[in-house]
């Protein structure tokens, strides 16, 4: 079986830490087959605490979790950090008038936990000036091996409804070149993977070329709406890895319970993905 071209992108999203009081295990996603982690989610507070989920980045609870990123890291995946998401207020901060007070927050947590990139993960509005200047901020402190992502909702990228704000297009022309790929949200009414229809109307467009794009889906039916069984996305995964040699690849949110291994084993979903995009490099 030959390997999957560099673009076939396996893609975890990682949220829940701890259950129960037990780490979930990320350290060992290599052997499955994912190519990048993307640890969820950052937050900057009012008080300009950095804030990963409920707890303060330096707090004893993310103990673990760093432990686990850096047998991640060590195992030569790149691990990304998630910055903003639903909740608000994070974004705020990095776009206009606060963008000098909080960014060197940001920078700081970028750097202190050795992150190989960041998501900007903008579902508030935006300007397109904000969204560039962090681009061009992150790109100016870390250099060019610094991963650079984006995720959009699937309809801001084929003219339809957006909860960023700004244009992607129009992003992607001014700084295309800086963007390594984007994490398309194919789920929660915004796209559906069950078929390869939406990405394909993407690629039509001719803005995003298959390279950038990382087709995403939720792990399970509790994580909201638009849950494709896993196995019928593998299918579209090796449609879309067949019609496009340099398909950007998949990712899902979350990781720890995905299906279909569910709790017990979520790297069967990772397992399912780089299976399918292996057999449509064949």
């Amino acid at each position: 079986m030959s390997l999957a071209p560099k673009s076939h992108r396996v893609v975890v999203y990682h949220q829940t830490h701890r259950i129960g009081g037990h780490q979930v295990p990320v350290a060992s996603l290599a052997r499955h087959g994912a190519t990048h982690l993307i640890v969820a989610a950052v937050h900057i507070g009012d008080d300009r605490r950095v804030v990963v989920n409920d707890h303060e980045h330096t707090h004893p609870y993310h103990d673990g979790l760093w432990r686990e990123v850096a047998g991640v890291q060590d195992s030569g995946l790149p691990v990304l950090a998630m910055v903003g998401g639903w909740a608000p207020g994070t974004i705020d901060k990095l776009d206009g008038a606060m963008f000098r007070e909080f960014y060197p927050l940001l920078r700081d947590f970028l750097r202190e936990h050795r992150f190989d990139g960041i998501d900007i993960d903008v579902e508030q509005p935006m300007s397109l000036d904000g969204v560039t200047g962090l681009i061009d901020a992150v790109r100016a402190d870390f250099g060019p091996d610094f991963l650079v992502v984006l995720a959009p909702v699937g309809t801001a990228l084929s003219g339809g409804e957006n909860l960023s704000g700004f244009d992607y297009d129009e992003l992607y022309r001014r700084r295309g070149d800086e963007i390594d790929f984007v994490n398309v949200q194919f789920y929660s009414g915004y796209g559906s993977l069950a078929t390869a229809a939406g990405y394909d109307e993407i690629v039509a467009r001719g803005v995003y070329p298959p390279d950038k794009l990382v087709a995403g889906v939720i792990g399970h039916p509790e994580d909201g709406a638009g849950w494709v069984d896993p196995y019928e996305v593998a299918r579209t995964v090796k449609e879309l890895g067949s019609r496009y040699p340099n398909f950007g690849g998949v990712d899902v949110w979350e990781y720890f319970r995905a299906l279909p291994g569910g709790r017990d084993a979520p790297w069967r979903w990772v397992d399912e993905m780089s299976g399918a995009l292996a057999l449509a490099s064949r």
